[in-house]
């Protein structure tokens, strides 16, 4: 994994900014034990809780872990990642140092998601025959950093 500066996220977040990125993990009751007396938040805070309250929410609902795959090895697949298929190129959230690194989150719809899509092989899959979502995704430049793919 490579190193992320960490001054790429604000030295502080609104509540605003937290409920938007997380807001599943923050309620009013948690807000109020973390944040300060201007309703800020540090980015150590923020960082923080993430890397705890996602191992032990995950506990409480038997969710999988957050899987992160670095960019170069998501490069050198070839494809879009689908796990358990890939689950050798993976990394847990939880495992990881979260203030060295850059975590890009990509939200997407799963091209070949159901049997009438177009390419669809059997069982679904998040990319064209083609592999154009993978492709634009190579595109980008993230040195030395990680990726999420879902």
């Amino acid at each position: 994994m490579g190193t992320a500066a960490s001054t790429e996220l604000p030295d502080r977040f609104s509540k605003a900014e937290v409920m938007h990125l997380v807001a599943d993990q923050y309620n009013e009751s948690v807000w109020s034990a973390v944040a300060d007396s201007d309703g800020m938040i540090s980015r150590e805070t923020f960082l923080q809780h993430i890397s705890s309250s996602s191992s032990s929410s995950q506990q409480q609902q038997q969710l999988p872990p957050i899987r992160l795959i670095d960019f170069d090895k998501f490069k050198e697949l070839g494809q879009m990642p689908r796990y358990p298929d890939h689950a050798d190129i993976t990394e847990e959230v939880q495992n990881l140092n979260l203030f060295d690194i850059l975590v890009v989150f990509i939200s997407h719809c799963w091209l070949r998601g159901w049997s009438g899509a177009e390419g669809y092989d059997g069982r679904p899959h998040p990319d064209n025959a083609a592999h154009d979502k993978y492709k634009l995704l190579c595109r980008w430049h993230f040195k030395d950093q990680t990726i999420f793919s879902s």
